[in-house]
């Protein structure tokens, strides 16, 4: 309901000028109550009434008589305005006059409705087509018959014509565009909207990559209409095809590199064992050619790690059920093969076929590099680590503790040495335990570092591993 009535038209008010606009709550004016009762108030003489003087004065200042008051009200019975007809002489009001002003208000109410009508329509036509000139990309509307009702600013000025209006698909494309053009209409009013990517060439010949959306607008008791909107994605396309571009170079040559660097490495591997084979190498130069090899292997293991590191962030892994037990195993050989002349003691309490994880095979190497790093923090010649595993207190997670004896790490290193790729951090643990994190990262999991002894780094670490439990 509105607050209140602005004066649309007047006649007759040439001494004192008629109020521009009365508040429905104003309790001085008359035509304000009849708009909140929206009952008719007839007032044949004004003498004779009881009405406060101030809601009376500009009445009697004209030198008015009789009074009606009629309020206009819409088809939901809501005001629309009100009708004040005054007289300079009294008159007596009977059931004519009554019908009379009846069929007047209806008469104003129809016509002030339909205006009112019309000018909520036309704004609301004006917002639409507004929204639709500002969109980046084409806009259109069609019948079911695929006759353009609509297009946008951006169509306009795509197009040679100007106006499409009442044109179908064979006045605006060649024969078999059209025909594909209808069916997918068709299509659309049949089964519902569609996405798909088109390309269009522009007038400068450059190809641009548009994601269009067609969906079917229906209505009540008429025919539906087709409506549809595209977006400008090519920035976006060019964007994703250089990144696969660059992402394939760069395997390319990570490949490549991988490739013949394990060759000269494979090449150097061999003299150095050849050398160490001669029982009268010299101590100084055996401990020298021992160094060398030791840096190799360093070596290729780096390059290893690098290549799972593409693999592993080559996008959605496939996780399967998968034994924990299975793989730590096989990684307490391949490290005790890595440090021949090194005791490793490793105690477990893993058994098999006790739990289940979604893993893969890089399982394998969360196991070797966190052994291989407690052995390389361990100085003296006798390594002892424990693998500890356990659910957790919820049952949600598989905890495994792998704690060692080693130089352990101090606060600072403690807070970079997990450092995921996208960190902006000074990386102190190599390749090895970012691997580690980017694999239990894929697994939906965590990894954490503490001291063995709380409140005495130098006394070993324990490295940390929640696993999501269950399969």
């Amino acid at each position: 309901e509105q607050d209140s009535l602005d004066l649309i038209s007047s006649i007759g008010f040439n001494e004192v000028p008629a109020e521009p606009s009365i508040e429905v709550s104003n309790p001085n004016f008359l035509s304000a109550r009849t708009a909140r009762t929206k009952q008719p108030l007839f007032i044949p003489d004004l003498s004779e009434i009881s009405e406060d003087i101030e809601r009376m004065f500009k009445a009697k200042k004209m030198g008015l008589q009789s009074l009606i008051f009629w309020p206009l009200l819409g088809t939901d019975e809501s005001l629309i305005g009100v009708i004040n007809v005054a007289s300079r002489s009294t008159k007596a009001l009977g059931q004519l006059d009554r019908g009379f002003f009846t069929t007047v208000a209806s008469m104003f109410s129809t016509v002030l409705e339909r205006r009112r009508t019309e000018e909520q329509l036309k704004e609301s036509q004006e917002q639409f087509i507004a929204f639709a000139d500002n969109m980046p990309g084409p806009v259109f509307i069609k019948d079911h018959q695929s006759k353009v009702l609509f297009v946008n600013r951006f169509m306009r000025t795509m197009n040679s014509r100007r106006d499409n209006t009442g044109l179908d698909n064979v006045d605006l494309f060649n024969q078999s565009r059209a025909e594909e053009l209808t069916v997918e209409d068709q299509k659309v009013l049949a089964r519902g909207p569609i996405d798909r990517i088109q390309e269009t060439r522009e007038k400068d010949g450059k190809i641009r990559t548009y994601r269009s959306h067609k969906f079917p607008i229906f209505r009540e008791g008429k025919s539906p209409l087709i409506g549809g909107f595209s977006i400008d994605i090519t920035e976006r396309v060019e964007a994703e095809t250089q990144r696969e571009e660059a992402k394939a170079r760069a395997e390319f040559f990570n490949d490549l590199m991988a490739h013949d660097i394990n060759n000269m490495h494979q090449g150097i591997m061999a003299r150095l064992e050849l050398i160490l084979h001669d029982d009268e190498l010299p101590e100084k130069i055996r401990t020298i050619a021992e160094r060398a090899l030791d840096q190799v292997n360093r070596s290729v293991s780096l390059i290893n790690n690098v290549k799972k590191f593409t693999r592993v962030n080559q996008g959605d892994i496939q996780l399967e059920k998968t034994d924990p037990a299975e793989d730590p195993f096989v990684a307490f050989e391949t490290v005790k093969q890595a440090f021949p002349n090194r005791r490793i003691i490793i105690k477990t309490n893993i058994i098999k076929k006790e739990y289940c994880i979604m893993a893969n095979e890089f399982l394998h190497d969360v196991f070797y590099n966190l052994l291989h790093n407690s052995v390389k923090a361990t100085d003296h010649n006798e390594v002892e680590i424990e693998v500890e595993v356990r659910l957790t207190q919820t049952g949600e997670f598989l905890r495994l503790d792998f704690t060692d004896r080693g130089n352990g790490l101090d606060d600072t290193m403690k807070q970079t040495i997990l450092a995921g790729l996208d960190e902006r951090v000074r990386r102190v643990s190599g390749v090895g335990l970012t691997l580690v994190k980017q694999i239990i990262d894929q697994y939906r999991g965590t990894i954490s570092v503490e001291d063995r002894v709380k409140g005495d780094y130098t006394k070993g670490a324990r490295f940390i591993i929640l696993l999501p439990n269950g399969c």
